[in-house]
């Protein structure tokens, strides 16, 4: 059997820093709050159609595989936490170059709150991806040649299989005729209906 394919994405990327308070009057930020440096308003102006946010384990620095991308999704207002580190995959050309120009006239360094204590400064890591038409479109044509390559195989296993259960069905009934109790048994004949109780009271 072929080895399934891993679709790993090649990806430009941007990586930038996130730093806030845990102070009690503070109120834990979210990723809605990072848009307004990287050039939005907010969600609101339809960015949910160019940008797909995704959450890994902190220590996952590279772009998610796209066959991950629904399991690591999050949401836009999902708070922000030091144990996980947030991708932004952008599949337009010129809004990821936009936002790599915000981020970089902040020093890719954003500070959302700040504490006097930096015990309570949490540092959250960004990284911006960009995947491109040319990209969807190679790892597209590497899923449809998988898939008719699947396709064969199993079409080719299904007739391994009626030959095998052919086989296994010739031999039943080669046993069968040794055997003439085991037909029942093997569904090759019916078993006789068993018999009605003699009725012995007149009519």
């Amino acid at each position: 059997m072929a080895a399934r394919t891993v679709l790993d994405l090649a990806a430009t990327q941007t990586s930038l820093t996130v730093t806030f308070s845990l102070d009690p009057e503070q109120p834990v930020p979210n990723l809605d709050h990072i848009l307004p440096y990287l050039g939005f308003t907010g969600t609101a102006c339809d960015i949910s159609e160019h940008i797909m946010p995704l959450k890994t384990d902190v220590r996952f620095t590279i772009c998610p595989s796209l066959e991950s991308t629904l399991s690591q999704w999050t949401a836009w207002d999902d708070e922000l936490s030091s144990d996980s580190r947030y991708h932004l995959l952008v599949t337009d050309v010129q809004l990821f170059g936009r936002m790599q120009e915000h981020s970089g006239r902040h020093q890719h360094s954003i500070t959302l709150s700040s504490s006097l204590d930096p015990d309570q400064n949490q540092v959250v890591h960004v990284e911006l991806h960009l995947l491109s038409h040319i990209e969807v479109v190679e790892l597209l044509c590497r899923v449809y040649r998988e898939m008719r390559s699947t396709r064969i195989e199993l079409e080719s296993l299904r007739r391994d299989f009626m030959d095998l259960r052919n086989r296994f069905g010739m031999s039943m009934e080669n046993l069968a005729t040794w055997r003439e109790e085991l037909a029942p048994l093997l569904g090759l004949v019916h078993p006789l209906p068993a018999q009605p109780p003699d009725n012995d009271d007149p009519m």
